[in-house]
Parts: C-alpha cells; sequence; structure tokens
C-alpha cells in the first residue's frame, strides 16, 4: 500500500527561468540558486481543467455529467471543443518543448483540494474568465485509451485582461471552483500552441460534492502554493 506523504512538503521552485524543478527554500519561492529572482514571473494564460469520467449508470448520472449535461443546455451556450489526433500530436510537440515543471513534484496532492482562494488572488493579480467550454477527447481515447471514452473536461481560461472582459460563469460552473477535489496537480512553463504565451495549467480530478475540503490551492503573484483548510 502507498503511503501518501503530506502533500505540502515540497514545492517547486518557480524562479524567472521556470525550467528549475529544484525545491523552494522555507517561507521562499525560489531555491538558493534563484534567490535573487525574488519576483516570479506570472504567466499570460492559466488554465483549470476540471476531470469528469464517463458514467457507467446510464440511470443514476454522477453529479459531474449533471453539471457537464446543464452546460451543454441553450440557455448557458457553452462550446465543446472537440479534441482531435492532429491538434492532440501538436500539444505533445509543444509540451516537449515546454520542460513544464509540476509545482508539487511528481505526486498529486491528494486530500480534497479546493481552488478558491487561487482564483480570487488571480483576480485580485488582474485575471479574469475570458473563456469557459467542455473537452471531448473521445477520438484521441478512441485511438489510445478507450476505456476514458466518454471523459469530460471543464476548462476555465484566465487571462490578464480588464473587468469589463469576463464572461460570466454559471452556478453550476461556479460550484466547481467553490467544492474540493480529490486529486490536483499544477503545472508550470507550459507553453501554449497557438500563441506561444506563457501557460500554467490546474488539473483536478475527483469532484467531492459532500466532503469539506482539507487543502486551499494558492496563486501568491506567480508562487503556486497550499494551505491547511483546518488549521484555524
Amino acid at each position: 500500500m502507498k503511503v501518501q506523504r503530506p502533500p505540502y512538503t515540497f514545492f517547486a521552485c518557480t524562479g524567472n527561468d521556470w525550467r528549475c524543478g529544484n525545491t523552494r527554500m522555507p517561507q521562499a519561492s525560489t531555491c538558493a540558486h534563484h534567490a535573487q529572482e525574488r519576483d516570479p514571473l506570472q504567466p499570460q494564460k492559466i488554465l483549470f481543467r476540471f476531470h469528469f469520467l464517463p458514467d457507467t449508470d446510464e440511470m443514476h448520472p454522477s453529479f459531474g455529467q449533471v453539471i457537464i449535461a446543464d452546460l451543454t443546455t441553450n440557455k448557458h451556450h457553452i462550446r465543446i471543443v472537440k479534441r482531435t489526433i492532429e491538434r492532440q500530436q501538436q500539444l505533445d510537440a509543444r509540451r516537449s518543448e515546454s520542460r513544464g515543471v509540476s509545482v508539487f513534484g511528481q505526486d498529486n496532492l491528494e486530500s480534497n483540494v479546493i481552488v478558491r482562494d487561487a482564483i480570487q488572488e488571480l483576480e485580485a493579480c488582474g485575471y479574469r474568465c475570458r473563456d469557459l467550454h467542455i473537452l471531448d477527447c473521445d477520438e484521441v481515447y478512441r485511438a489510445k485509451e478507450p476505456d476514458r471514452v466518454g471523459e469530460r473536461a471543464i476548462v476555465f481560461l484566465y487571462e490578464r485582461l480588464p473587468q469589463e472582459t469576463s464572461i460570466i460563469i454559471s452556478r453550476y460552473a461556479a460550484l466547481l471552483l467553490k467544492r474540493p477535489f480529490i486529486r490536483c496537480r499544477v503545472w508550470v512553463n507550459l507553453i501554449d500552441v497557438d500563441s506561444d504565451a506563457r501557460l500554467d495549467a490546474v488539473e483536478m480530478r475527483g469532484f467531492q460534492f459532500k466532503n469539506d475540503p482539507q487543502l486551499g490551492l494558492l496563486y501568491q503573484s506567480g508562487a503556486w502554493g497550499v494551505k491547511n483548510m483546518r488549521m484555524p
């Protein structure tokens, strides 16, 4: 049985070269080598992806699939983006160039993680939600991972924009930002395929509608972190 280490014992250095995977110094955002880089560069774009597995019981859909069904109704006009194999190959090639760093190491955060505080900090830094869509990767999954056909991801795109450009987020979509997920992984130093912009990505899996959050994701002017929600 795998022993889960405390998920806040490792934070990757996020110095200005954004290629460093060393451990941060205590109470700092960088390792000793990048100690002079006091202000981590902030990305142009930040993606939040909330993943939902396909339903195995058509008579009793999961809450995640209920959210997706609601968002795809005409009242919300949320577009569905179908990922092609060609597009996936483009993304894979760009990822190999970006040398992305996983902020919390090779393990996920796995203790009912909530993104609410990180979203509030992003907005305080001038980021606005510019796009919300549902990602359909069935074409890719059929070729490589048929068990995942039917999986969907709800994707929020945040960029530094004037406040009036922010889109309206529906109640169901906003719920994803307020409730915990079992697993969370944060990547920095990614590159957007279409614009070459610097990109961070937050991946969330295992929606927990009834459980209380244990960890809160933080975004402190470019330095991702986490706090214990059960501490006063």
